[in-house]
């Protein structure tokens, strides 16, 4: 318990800290999407945790930072993050996985991710 308590004080330090930029965008990638998903971050986790499309699906996700720490969203092996956001605020990213398989879906700040704020797209053959 103890090691939980230490790394949830790390991570909130470190998100006062951080020299990274504070900013939310309503769009960064204008395109059009197949589907649209928003995933609420609370403080730490993500709703909903899981993401099912079909590999050909353009997926639209708007992150709402409904928590009290700022949080970000991040598929790291596609090479897609959202920006930082702060509490009350919100930011959209745009994908096209391509390829069938399960990604990690993990908040950026860090420690958030080592505490439990991750996900996951399952990504299906459109067969």
């Amino acid at each position: 318990m103890r090691d939980i308590l230490a790394t949830m004080t790390i991570a909130v330090a470190t998100v006062f800290l951080s020299p990274a930029p504070l900013v939310a965008a309503d769009d960064q990638e204008n395109s059009d999407a197949d589907r649209t998903v928003t995933v609420e971050a609370t403080d730490f986790d993500f709703s909903p945790k899981k993401i099912e499309i079909d590999s050909s699906t353009t997926l639209k996700i708007v992150l709402v930072n409904k928590g009290n720490v700022t949080h970000s969203w991040a598929i790291p092996e596609l090479d897609k993050k959202s920006d930082r956001i702060q509490p009350g605020k919100q930011t959209a990213i745009t994908l096209s996985p391509g390829e069938p398989g399960t990604y990690k879906i993990a908040c950026q700040v860090p420690g958030h991710e080592q505490i439990g704020m991750v996900g996951e797209l399952v990504v299906t053959s459109d067969d």
